[in-house]
């Protein structure tokens, strides 16, 4: 009996402390369940540049793998509970074929003797058993609470489904606004490049409108020293116009003069050629011209 005793210890202990380890696991593991997070390897959807069908097919996908995921967690849960449930039950069923034969096997004599012993035994087995099935309730409790959270996500997940929709379609009416202003900013761009052309060219043509100016003022500028300088060559001219029209007077008077003596001479040559002749025609008894 005494040779027993370690074993059971033993295995009461090591029982306990893989039931206290399986229950910190699990309530270590059941947290990290993250089941609105996409599977790894999925990318995350990007809205500015698919259209809502695409959206919508990768938002299908995307449900479907978590579904899928939460379905595969739980499936491997269940079935690691449920395992861990049969081993308790068939350690709790070990413990308890266990006390019966211990029952069976010492006599009343030896009881008598043995009985303190055996009694601690009986109430260690049935503590270990008590707390064997405290441990099924706290498993079958969090796997309950699993659940429970599960749906809780899945619940979530559907309104978060239904929130993408309704965002996906404010996004459509966005990028129809978006493609409106777009084109609006677009049709302002060509406007303002034709309005730079415009003036590009009308800075150009003043700037030729300038040097044309320039060009004229200096060409004007000649013009008037030039002219300055005909000017100054017109009153010399004039001067000396002034001065041989005085003098071409002085030399029509003294024409005039010198016809007037010319003429006077002239008469007076005919004068003496008629008193020539009349002399002749005297001394030659010839008559007289009329």
């Amino acid at each position: 009996m005494s040779s027993s005793n370690p074993k059971r210890i033993y295995l009461k202990r090591n029982s306990r402390n893989d039931l206290d380890d399986e229950y910190s696991r699990n309530q270590a593991g059941f947290p990290e369940l993250e089941y609105g997070s996409p599977p790894r390897g999925t990318q995350v959807l990007n809205f500015s540049k698919e259209s809502a069908t695409e959206k919508e097919k990768k938002t299908d996908v995307i449900d479907e793998a978590m579904r899928r995921r939460r379905v595969d967690t739980f499936k491997e849960k269940i079935s690691a509970l449920e395992a861990k449930d049969k081993d308790q039950e068939a350690e709790i069923k070990r413990l308890e074929d266990l006390s019966n034969k211990l029952r069976r096997k010492n006599s009343i004599e030896k009881s008598k003797s043995k009985g303190p012993n055996l009694e601690r035994e009986l109430a260690d087995e049935k503590a270990e058993i008590s707390g064997l099935q405290r441990a099924n309730w706290r498993l079958k409790d969090l796997l309950r609470d699993e659940e429970a959270r599960a749906e809780k996500k899945t619940s979530e997940a559907k309104m978060l489904k239904a929130e993408m929709a309704e965002q996906g379609r404010h996004f459509q009416t966005l990028q129809g606004m978006m493609s409106t202003l777009n084109e609006a900013t677009q049709s302002a761009i060509h406007e303002q490049k034709q309005l730079e052309l415009e003036s590009n060219k009308r800075e150009a043509e003043t700037n030729a409108l300038t040097v044309a100016k320039r060009n004229l003022q200096r060409q004007l500028d000649e013009a008037n020293r030039k002219l300055s300088v005909e000017v100054e060559k017109g009153k010399n001219l004039q001067a000396k116009s002034t001065a041989e029209i005085a003098r071409t007077q002085v030399l029509r008077e003294e024409k005039h003069k010198l016809g007037t003596e010319l003429e006077d001479k002239k008469k007076l040559l005919d004068t003496l050629r008629r008193s020539f002749r009349a002399l002749h025609a005297f001394a030659n008894d010839e008559p007289l011209d009329s």
